[in-house]
């Protein structure tokens, strides 16, 4: 993990991405230097390596840290974001309601609250 979490500091953003891949591989579920590492990286300037991290804080089974990724999301990307607006709309289908709702609302901070989207999550809901 500590390997990992040094490429992460990087100037190559493949690295950056590749480690942002690989340490749900290599670290604990609910691991918190991991998750630190994972929220930190969705700040960063590459949108691959964002959704990386996106992608990897969602695979954990832990729902309080889905719902947290899909809220860090919509703190760290930029409005209109696509890629990002992308990765939420991916996991609005979450089993947990609390994650939905955290989904939904970083979609319409992210200036992404179309109807549609919207309907389909309300109705995944009930």
């Amino acid at each position: 993990m500590e390997r990992l979490a040094f490429r992460v500091e990087d100037g190559g953003w493949f690295v950056r991405f590749s480690a942002a891949q690989a340490i749900p591989q290599v670290a604990d579920t609910g691991d918190f230097r991991a998750i630190a590492t994972l929220i930190e990286l969705l700040g960063d300037q590459d949108a691959h390596v964002r959704g990386a991290a996106a992608e990897s804080l969602a695979e954990d089974c832990d729902p309080q840290l889905r719902e947290a990724a899909a809220q860090a999301m919509a703190m760290v990307a930029e409005r209109g974001d696509e890629f990002a607006c992308g990765l939420l709309l991916g996991h609005l289908e979450d089993p947990d309601h609390k994650v939905k709702k955290a989904v939904k609302e970083s979609l319409k901070l992210l200036g992404r609250a179309d109807s549609r989207s919207l309907r389909a999550a309300g109705h995944a809901e009930r």
